[in-house]
């Protein structure tokens, strides 16, 4: 592997006389697109995130705005279907509240028809949301932090299941900031709205 020049070295530890540590990369161009990689389906994705109705989208997934009678992209069980994630809330469950503090970071209010109830979805990367911390990051979190421009909210995990630099398995606290994050807009003064950067409202 050090000969390799399609391969990037960065350090070496003798662990005994038979095994060694390398802790390598390759340059972004030694690498070899994936199999599993389509951009067909990243393209559709994509299109069907530019609708005018559109609340949130990411890599894959939609969340927008639907009234009677208007178009709904189709689903369905199959490669690069799409998938219906209110589904599983019951037959006409409505997301009646939405909100998204920026990338891979929102939670919304369904009225299931299944329990003819509210419920709540939380989805926030880099924060596992186990019970305690669903206490201190959930839906009323977020929305005050968007809408009232709420200060920074700390979670606190007891037992954070990580590596270090020898690869020891260890189970330390952790102490995180969750925050709004809007990573390729800015929010506009006393409002809810963003723009793209460099737009001139």
């Amino acid at each position: 592997m050090l000969t390799d020049p399609s391969v990037e070295a960065h350090s070496l530890t003798a662990v005994d006389d038979d095994t060694v540590i390398l802790n390598w990369d390759r340059p972004d161009e030694g690498i070899v697109p994936l199999k599993t990689v389509n951009v067909a389906l990243a393209t559709y994705t994509t299109a069907n995130a530019r609708l005018e109705r559109v609340l949130y989208f990411d890599t894959d997934s939609i969340i927008f705005t639907q009234k009677p009678g208007e178009w709904v992209p189709a689903t369905g069980d199959f490669l690069g279907d799409m998938t219906d994630e209110i589904e599983c809330y019951g037959p006409g469950s409505k997301i009646v509240e939405f909100v998204s503090g920026g990338p891979k970071n929102y939670a919304f209010k369904v009225f299931s028809t299944k329990s003819k109830s509210y419920e709540y979805t939380c989805k926030v990367k880099g924060i596992t949301l186990n019970f305690k911390n669903a206490q201190v990051v959930n839906f009323e979190t977020l929305k005050s932090l968007v809408l009232d421009q709420a200060e920074d909210t700390y979670v606190q995990t007891d037992r954070r299941i990580c590596r270090n630099s020898m690869y020891d398995v260890l189970s330390r606290p952790e102490k995180k900031v969750y925050r709004v994050n809007y990573t390729k807009r800015r929010r506009l003064e006393d409002s809810v709205d963003t723009l793209p950067y460099g737009y001139r409202s």
